[in-house]
């Protein structure tokens, strides 16, 4: 099986989180049949459930040096435990959309180890102090065998106004490491409404996500 580099983005971006963006929209195609991956994090206790209405939609902008891309989040509704959202993506050369069922109680995704990238598990366990730890190692094994590891640290900040909103204020920090390749190291701040604990904005040295429109007021 063959996964398109539009497709890649709906298995790679939400796990983690956004430094692999640039990778999944504009890397090559990659033979996905016989990767392997494997996750590893520290377990997570959240404060509220899942924020998300049926009905409820969110578009954000994905800005990569530059380079625009569009990604609408629709919330269609709720069956049993499980919140069905309809994704969609786009940018000058490329389009995917997808389809997850994510649970009210924990964030997760069913039957998947995605995870929805707007309103994170972790999100829903923000609290003052917080700090959590996760590595996902993905191995390509042809036509060289491949190693990526990824380590991300979640940190705490405060809370803050955030166009408009109350926002809890988040420090990512992520490590690359690539069979064969130095480290790669990112930092970037991002802010999660403090009410709603879906994504309101991004920044680092490489690439911005903004919200662009909601279901509540915001600047």
């Amino acid at each position: 099986m063959r996964i398109s580099r539009s497709t890649l983005i709906w298995y790679i971006v939400p796990i983690l989180l956004f430094f692999i963006i640039a990778f999944a929209f504009f890397s090559q195609p990659i033979d996905l049949s016989q990767t392997k991956l494997e996750t590893e994090e520290d377990p997570l206790t959240p404060n509220v459930q899942l924020q998300l209405l049926p009905g409820e939609v969110y578009r954000y902008e994905y800005n990569l040096s530059g380079e625009l891309s569009n990604v609408t989040y629709s919330v269609m509704g709720l069956s049993n435990d499980c919140m069905n959202v309809h994704a969609d993506a786009s940018n000058s050369e490329l389009q995917a959309e997808t389809d997850l069922c994510v649970y009210v109680s924990t964030g997760q995704v069913k039957n998947s180890s995605l995870s929805l990238d707007i309103s994170q598990p972790w999100m829903l366990a923000l609290e003052e102090g917080f700090v959590w730890n996760s590595e996902t190692r993905i191995i390509y094994p042809d036509p060289v065998e491949l190693e990526d590891i990824t380590r991300l640290t979640i940190q705490f900040l405060g809370v803050e106004t955030y166009r408009g909103r109350e926002a809890f204020k988040v420090r990512a920090s992520t490590e690359r490491i690539i069979t064969g390749s130095a480290p790669a190291t990112i930092e970037h701040i991002l802010w999660v409404d403090k009410q709603k604990r879906v994504l309101l904005g991004s920044e680092a040295a490489v690439f911005k996500i903004r919200l662009l429109s909601a279901p509540f007021e915001f600047d």
